[in-house]
Order: C-alpha cells, then sequence, then structure tokens
C-alpha cells in the first residue's frame, strides 16, 4: 500500500474530509475514512522550543489542556498519550513517523509557510496508507506569519483555541459546517469559545472510535421536485432542550447515518452548506472549506422532518425520506461574522449578523425556547438582535432560525453558545510560594464553576483532582505542584473556555532548605570559613547571621556555599540564607569567645587500618574538650570515626589513639571543641595503610537535626498536518483555521 500525505487548512480548510460521518477527513481517491489503528495510544509530544511570542512556557500549558479537552470526551476509546520527557520534546525530526510533534514554525524551517503562507495560521500534515490507516501526523503552527498568545494579547491567534482544533484533524476530524463547533474552519484572535468542544466534536470521535453503544439516526434527503437525492446535506439532530446536538453529511446516495447518540428525542432537520457565490446557501462554512471527495449540493433550502426520532438506548430510528424544496435567497450567517456568539446566562447580549433576504417581514427564533430573542431590526443583509438568557442556563449550542413571509426557512447551526459568565479571580492567598511546591492557596473571586482549571506557570490544576477542589462559586482552594519560578497569573478557565485571571498575583519562589552548617560555630571575632549544605540555592545569594550580612559567598552548587563569618554577637543567632527572588532558609550558627581551633600537622603521618596507635596532633587553640574524627566529611564534618582516646597536652598539641578503619586510604582529620561546636579539618592528613575493622562517629557534633522550615519574605504577582489557513484577515480579524 502507498503511503499518502493530507494537508487540512484550518481557517479555510485544506485536507480532505471524509462526508461518512460527523464530517471525517477521509482519502481524498477512495473516500476511506482516516483513523489511527490504535486511537487509544495516539502518542502526542509537545516541543520545547515553544512560541517566540511567549516567555513564560504557558504555550506549552495551553497545549497540554487541549490534549485533556479532547481525552475527556466520553464513549470513545480515543486518546493522545503526552510523551513529556525532555530528550522527546527536544526532538525536531517531525517527520519522523514515531514521533507525532506539536510545534512552532518560525522561520519555515517545515516549508509550508513560504512567501504568500500568511493566510495559513496553523496545518497538520497527516500521512496515511489506501485503507486510510494513519501513519503519522503532527500539528505545526505558522510562527513565521503569525503571533500567538495566552493572555489574550489583541491581535494575536490563541495558543489552545488553535490547538484544539488542529488536534481534532490529528485525531481524523474534518471541519464542521456549525458555526459554534471547535472544528469551525475559521479562527478569530478575539474568540476563545473553540478551545472547548462541542457535541458534534465528541459524537465525531464516538462514530470514529466508540467505546460503548449509542443510538444512530438514518434517512435520506431527497427533492420534492423530481426526487433527485442531495449530496453533501448537512443533516443535523437537535435534542429535546432545542440544543445543538450531533450532525453528518450525506453519501452520494443522499444517505445519513447519525452516530454515537445519548437516549432522548431529537428534531433532524437538513441544511445546505455554502456554495461561495454570496447568494441564497452561502452559508458561513461552504464545499471549498471541507476535504470532501465527493461533489457537495447547495442547491436546496432547509428542511425539518415532521416526526421526531427517540433514542432509547442502542436502538437505530429510520426517519425515512426528507424532501426539500427548491433553493431560496434566505440565508445568514456569512464567514465574517465572529462564530460563535456567546451569550452568557443571567445576561442580555446585542447580536449582529450577515446574509441575504433579511427584510422586515422575516421572524427570527433561537432553537432553545428558554431564550428571549428580542424583536429584530434588519438590514437587508444584515440583522441586529438582543438575545437574553435566564439565569443557571445550562451551557450549550443553540440554532438560530429565519422565516420570511412565505414561510421559508434559513437555519444556522449552533450559532449561539451559552455559556456562564466570565470568572473573576480577586484575590490569591498566599502570593508567594516554593518552586518545589507544597504552598496551600485559596482563590477568592465570583462565578467559579465545578470542572473549572486553574492555571498557575506552567501547572494545570483541575477540580476534583489531586487536592483543587472548587468549594463554592467564590473559591477555590489547591496546593501547588513543583512550579517554574517567577511571577505567574492566576488563570481559573470554565469549561466552556471563558476564563478570568488576576495578572501578576503569584510569586514562585526557589526557597532554599539547610540541612547542614559546618562548623556549627566560630570565633566571635569572625574569620570562621564555614560551608552551608542543602537545596535549592542559587548564585548570587545571600547569607546572614543575626542580621548582619556576611559578604561575599562562593556559589559552589545548587547543594553547597561557602563564606567566611563577619564579627557577631556570643550564642546560638538565627543564620539565614536569602536567594536571589527572594527565597529564604533559616538554620542557627553560634559565636564563642575562644579562637578556632586550626591543625598544622599529624605525626606520624600514616598508621594501621586496625588502629591502636598514638599519634601527635599539632596546631592551636585545642581545648580539654577536643575531640578527634577521622576519615570525616570535610563540608558537612559528617561520617568517618571517632578516636579511641584524645588526651590534651596542652592548646597546640593532642595526642591521639587511632581507631579501626573500614578501609584504606587518605584520611581526613578533624579536631572539634564538644563545648562550642568549633571545628577544623586537614584534609587527606592520615594514610591507613594495612588491614582492620572499622568505626564511627562524625565531627559535626552540632548538626540540625533536620532542615530547618522556610518562611516567605516577598509579596509577588502572577500567567494545527492538516493545514490551518487563515482565508481573509479582515478588520475584524476573522480568519481560516488550520486543517
Amino acid at each position: 500500500m502507498g503511503l499518502r500525505r493530507l494537508l487540512v487548512p484550518a481557517a479555510s480548510l485544506a485536507l480532505s474530509a471524509g462526508l461518512l460521518a460527523h464530517v471525517r477527513l477521509v482519502h481524498p481517491s477512495n473516500g476511506k475514512p482516516l483513523f489511527w489503528s490504535n486511537p487509544g495510544n495516539v502518542g502526542i509530544v509537545i516541543q520545547d522550543a515553544g512560541s517566540d511570542d511567549i516567555s513564560d512556557a504557558s504555550d506549552e500549558t495551553a497545549l497540554r489542556m487541549a490534549i485533556e479537552d479532547w481525552n475527556a470526551s466520553s464513549g470513545t476509546t480515543a486518546e493522545l498519550v503526552e510523551d513529556a520527557s525532555p530528550a522527546s520534546q527536544a526532538r525536531t525530526d517531525w517527520m519522523s513517523s514515531n514521533l507525532h510533534l506539536i510545534f512552532f514554525d518560525e522561520s519555515n524551517s517545515s516549508g509550508y509557510f513560504p512567501p504568500g503562507a500568511s493566510g495559513i495560521v496553523a496545518l497538520t500534515p497527516v500521512w496515511f496508507f489506501a485503507s486510510g490507516s494513519i501513519s503519522d501526523a503532527d500539528v505545526i503552527f505558522n510562527g513565521k506569519y503569525h503571533d500567538f498568545t495566552t493572555s489574550q494579547v489583541p491581535g494575536r491567534f490563541d495558543v489552545r483555541d488553535v490547538a484544539t482544533h488542529e488536534l481534532g484533524h490529528l485525531l481524523g476530524l474534518d471541519h464542521s459546517p456549525w458555526a459554534g463547533a471547535t472544528m469551525y474552519p475559521f479562527v478569530d484572535p478575539a474568540v476563545l469559545l473553540q478551545r472547548s468542544l462541542s457535541a458534534d466534536e465528541e459524537h465525531g470521535l464516538r462514530d470514529a472510535y466508540p467505546s460503548g453503544s449509542f443510538g444512530q439516526i438514518t434517512g435520506t434527503i431527497a427533492r420534492a421536485t423530481g426526487g433527485s437525492k442531495v449530496a453533501g446535506a448537512h443533516v443535523v439532530a437537535r435534542d429535546a432542550m432545542g440544543r445543538t446536538a450531533s450532525s453528518i453529511l450525506t453519501n452520494t446516495s443522499g444517505n445519513f447515518t447519525i452516530r454515537g447518540l445519548d437516549p432522548g428525542t431529537y428534531t433532524v432537520y437538513a441544511v445546505p452548506l455554502g456554495d461561495g457565490s454570496n447568494t441564497g446557501s452561502d452559508a458561513p462554512v461552504d464545499d471549498s472549506n471541507l476535504t470532501s471527495w465527493l461533489t457537495i449540493q447547495t442547491d436546496f433550502q432547509p428542511g425539518i422532518y415532521a416526526q421526531s426520532a427517540t433514542i432509547t438506548g442502542a436502538n437505530t430510528v429510520a426517519m425515512g425520506t426528507l424532501e426539500v424544496e427548491k433553493d431560496i435567497q434566505l440565508n445568514l450567517g456569512r464567514e465574517s461574522d465572529r462564530f460563535p456568539v456567546r451569550v452568557a446566562s443571567g445576561a442580555s447580549t446585542t447580536v449582529l449578523l450577515r446574509g441575504a433576504g433579511l427584510d422586515a417581514q422575516a421572524t427570527l427564533t433561537a432553537s432553545d425556547p428558554d431564550l428571549l430573542v428580542g424583536s429584530p431590526l434588519w438590514f437587508g443583509t444584515q440583522v441586529s438582535f438582543q438575545v437574553t438568557v435566564p439565569p443557571g442556563e445550562p451551557s450549550g449550542h443553540v440554532d438560530l432560525t429565519v422565516a420570511n413571509s412565505q414561510g421559508e426557512l434559513s437555519i444556522l447551526p449552533a450559532a449561539l453558545e451559552i455559556t456562564p459568565p466570565s470568572p473573576t479571580v480577586s484575590s490569591v492567598v498566599p502570593v508567594t510560594g516554593a518552586a518545589g511546591g507544597g504552598t496551600f492557596v485559596t482563590l477568592t473571586g465570583t462565578n467559579f464553576n465545578a470542572g473549572a482549571r486553574i492555571v498557575i506557570g506552567d501547572q494545570i490544576y483541575t477540580d476534583g483532582v489531586a487536592g483543587t477542589a472548587v468549594t463554592g462559586p467564590s473559591s477555590i482552594q489547591l496546593t501547588t505542584l513543583p512550579t517554574l519560578g517567577g511571577t505567574h497569573d492566576v488563570v481559573v478557565i470554565d469549561a466552556t473556555g471563558v476564563e478570568g485571571r488576576k495578572a501578576g498575583a503569584f510569586q514562585v519562589l526557589s526557597i532554599p532548605t539547610i540541612a547542614s552548617v559546618f562548623p556549627a560555630a566560630g570565633d566571635v571575632l569572625g574569620g570562621t570559613e564555614v560551608v552551608l549544605g542543602g537545596q535549592d540555592f542559587q548564585p548570587g545569594g545571600a547569607v546572614r547571621i543575626d542580621g548582619v550580612d556576611q559578604g561575599p559567598v562562593t556559589y559552589e552548587s545548587s547543594t553547597r556555599l561557602r563564606f567566611t563569618t563577619q564579627p557577631g554577637t556570643l550564642g546560638s543567632q538565627v543564620l539565614e540564607v536569602e536567594n536571589p527572588d527572594g527565597g529564604l532558609a533559616s538554620g542557627t550558627f553560634a559565636y564563642s569567645a575562644q579562637s578556632d581551633p586550626s591543625i598544622a600537622s599529624v605525626n606520624p603521618t600514616s598508621g594501621k587500618k586496625v588502629g591502636g596507635e598514638t599519634i601527635t596532633v599539632a596546631g592551636a587553640n585545642f581545648t580539654a574538650s577536643s575531640q578527634v574524627f577521622f576519615d570525616v566529611d570535610p563540608d558537612t564534618g559528617a561520617g568517618g570515626a571517632t578516636a579511641t582516646s584524645v588526651t590534651f597536652v596542652d592548646a597546640s598539641t593532642l595526642t591521639v589513639v587511632t581507631p579501626a578503619f573500614a578501609a584504606q586510604g587518605a584520611k581526613n582529620v578533624c579536631v572539634l571543641d564538644g563545648n562550642t561546636g568549633q571545628a577544623a579539618v586537614l584534609g587527606g592528613a592520615f594514610l591507613v595503610v594495612s588491614s582492620g575493622g572499622g568505626g564511627g562517629g562524625g565531627c559535626s557534633v552540632v548538626p540540625l537535626d533536620e532542615p530547618q522550615s522556610t518562611h516567605e519574605v516577598l509579596a509577588g504577582a502572577w500567567w494545527l498536518t492538516l493545514v490551518l489557513l487563515v482565508l481573509a484577515l479582515r478588520a475584524r480579524w476573522p480568519s481560516p483555521r488550520a486543517a
């Protein structure tokens, strides 16, 4: 079987799509639907280079949410499985069949965006066999000619909106004739609602990759005059609430089967797609927007089955033949309109739509009777009207129907999308947290709904998952995960895709921890070299003891700092390490009135592994409380073996009996004052040359039992190949999507 490649544009459609169900992508030669042979494990990788337009890694978060949106579909085996390994995310060989990559092409390295390709927002190349089996697919954003955003920057395309559309192509779906569908062919920087899937996309996945049993509706569309069958008619099922539920295009024989339906009662109707002529049947989506392998006929007017279809389980309802009349010069909706039109529950929205044959004798109704449509103002090619949605109205899509004085109809499927009011975020407490996560955060605001997702930096929190909870319409609680450092927006995103954000509301600090201070004490006059062990130290940090800056700090690693003490105050004092971003850790350090010990030499310099030999340690500032250890860690004073006995001769001399050693080799020698915690280490001062037993000990006798608690010190702030095309960039920015 030969391998073929298909490209689908999102803005104006570029890839051939099948017309078998919910508008599937099809083989352009034989009409077979495209499909993944293992739909439950479709690998996907987000390239780590990201978008040049976004610096806070939120593009990766937006792409990940788009993946989650498709995976949340019910009744289907399809699942996108992300490979987030650094090795995979670093790959650029997107044409490899074992890599399905999402990436931003900033320089036309893919070859898909030559001069003149500004109409393409993104694209999804799909490789497949004659059977329709997909071998490879990738999502490519046109970063060369377009700018992208995750924070609604005006004039830029929303990353998640575009990605959700393109991933639909990757899964095998074509563009949708629904004005409010995610797979609608046009993308608009000012519209975010195509972030969330419509019922048509979910039914499309059920049709392509079903899991479980569902109902279906069959029938035929034919002309009332002559009886010829209509190919490519858009057949739509509307549920008992008047919500747009599912759709399909008829085949060459005018037949259709709408699959994947849940129990309920449905109204079924047929409408023509646009013909691109700006006349009668020029709906927003026309045949050029689909990758169809058959001729789509548009020369008829909408028709509605007189009877309804009742799905009780996995039954099939045969509707018979719907006869449609000849075409008329009446239409509502143009590609230049901004779809879907959002109408929020509990609010009134003024809507302006374009069309043809819109005169003062016409009437306008919404398919959901709960919606109040005010008296329309007709202008021949435009209509203005107000839609009022009752409070608490469930989310979903609603059709608009225009009827002229002769009773002829034009239906615009899924023209309106009902959403809840947008969330608002008024406060975030606390305003800082550790990069390692674990900070309990409370968000207050308005219009928080079950199923909401919260984005802070590079992390997504979902209501009901891992401790995240929408506790009420004005409160959300979560515990932070390890998060990219910096100041981030806090964004609450409703299941419909509408969002509210508080800019700069949460600062992620690289809060260090202190695990060891060695030595634990030093001369009150200063000059003691101290090594700090711990985690998450940063270059350029500061060390303070009793509030006094200790001067230059040597950064050796994220787990090791070194500095020399300044003069201080006698007794135990608070030691603080502060990273440049304000993350703070605290421990203790003691100042002593006596001078720090020092080691000059060990004599003899070698001895047997079995120990028991007497040696002399020479140096300065020894005391009767001096202890001696061998083979300790020079940076922490931990480990090693304790001398069998120590005799204080004078301040410069100690007589020591060596312990048994676990291994041969050069050993560090440490002298520790047991009373003060002051210590000195002479590296490799004693060589063990023969066999014997072993002992244990440790020079650091004033260790921290555990890392000291950290605290916050700064308040802060926050947050498609088939081809995606932009058919035209108008002043209002509607543009074709990539396929």
